[in-house]
């Protein structure tokens, strides 16, 4: 992943340059180093997605994938590598109608 960098929309204007599939952390840095508070994805432009978080959180770190499907599995291990840490413990969900399997867990196996 790339980053952290501050969560401001010129930052993420001139860094998210491509409007593509992706996934995201977003949290804060201290002398202990940056810490995860919320994992997220776009299907579509993950540059859009993060905007939509300035002002709630102070840094983000981000990675472009070439499908939704990638960037799906990539926030499902970005959620299980930092559970601990995030304000949610909502695990990420599915496009609807998909079939795509969570890669670190079994709760879309049914």
């Amino acid at each position: 992943m790339y980053g952290p960098y501050p969560l401001r929309q010129e930052t993420v204007n001139e860094l998210v340059i491509f409007a593509c599939p992706g996934a995201y952390v977003l949290g804060d840095t201290d002398a202990a180093g940056f810490h995860p508070r919320c994992v997220g994805r776009s299907d579509v432009d993950v540059a859009a997605r993060i905007r939509e978080f300035v002002g709630f959180y102070s840094e983000f770190k981000f990675a472009y994938f070439d499908t939704a499907h990638a960037a799906f599995e990539n926030e499902c291990r970005l959620y299980h590598r930092f559970v601990q840490s995030l304000d949610s413990a909502l695990h990420p969900s599915r496009q609807a109608y998909s079939t795509w399997r969570c890669p670190d867990c079994s709760i879309f196996d049914y």
